[in-house]
């Protein structure tokens, strides 16, 4: 159906092998056309193409955030925000509020990234303030994963059939007002 290339590997010994031997050949993957509002997928290391952008981003990545030596840097950090995470279940305990794991765990994520990069928590907990940056982010998952025409049939990707990519575009816009 359509115009996707995709390579099924069904054992784990040949995958062992196109990973070890094959990795650049395979590196490169398809982006949906959703993800192309706002540019994003150009400034993603997660969807650059091997180039020389791209392994610029791992090496800032790789020295500055996930080093040996900077991850030990930040070991009281990590421990501080999994007491923070208790607190706050240990609060809703003694209130009787039911505790939502995955939006304690996210918001707990969020502020240990916020932590690291910009030296302070983003989200409070206690005020649930990382609702609508975590119901942005997954709208934008969400409709990244669903079926697109413009996906298989390229000649459809200036029209938009389905408006997914307008769509994605208003979460990026609510993701990016959630961080400003």
């Amino acid at each position: 159906m359509g115009h996707i290339r995709t390579v099924v590997i069904s054992s784990s010994a040949v995958a062992k092998q196109v990973l070890k031997n094959q990795d650049l050949a395979f590196s490169s993957r398809t982006i949906p056309d959703a993800l192309h509002s706002h540019n994003h997928y150009q400034f993603s290391v997660v969807f650059l193409p091997v180039t020389t952008r791209w392994r610029s981003l791992r090496k800032i990545l790789n020295s500055n955030i996930f080093s040996g030596n900077r991850l030990d840097e930040y070991q009281h950090l990590r421990s501080q925000k999994i007491q923070d995470f208790i607190a706050y279940c240990r609060q809703c305990s003694q209130t009787g509020k039911a505790v939502n794991i995955g939006q304690a765990a996210f918001e707990t994520s969020m502020n240990l990234l916020s932590s690291d990069i910009f030296s302070k928590d983003v989200v409070d907990p206690y005020a649930n303030s990382g609702k609508e940056f975590k119901d942005a982010m997954w709208k934008i998952m969400e409709e990244a994963g669903k079926p697109n025409l413009a996906d298989y049939f390229p000649v459809l990707k200036w029209i938009d059939p389905q408006g997914m990519r307008r769509c994605i575009g208003k979460h990026f816009e609510g993701l990016i007002d959630e961080l400003l």
